[in-house]
């Protein structure tokens, strides 16, 4: 088990590596995605309403 002292030290000690980590993560995986929400979804949109009119189409 930690002292107290050695507790507070650990955590402050880990912060500035979390908030780096978490920096990171998000600069490098989540904002691309978010820019890229936008076309996936008209390219899932126009994906979908192709095969859709081609199924109503076949009928």
């Amino acid at each position: 088990m930690f002292t107290p002292l050695e507790h507070w030290f650990t955590i402050l000690l880990n912060t500035p590596v979390l908030i780096l980590i978490s920096y990171a993560t998000f600069r490098l995986i989540e904002k691309p995605a978010m820019q890229h929400t936008e076309s996936v979804s008209k390219w899932l949109r126009k994906l979908i309403f192709t095969k859709r009119g081609a199924l109503e189409e076949s009928l």
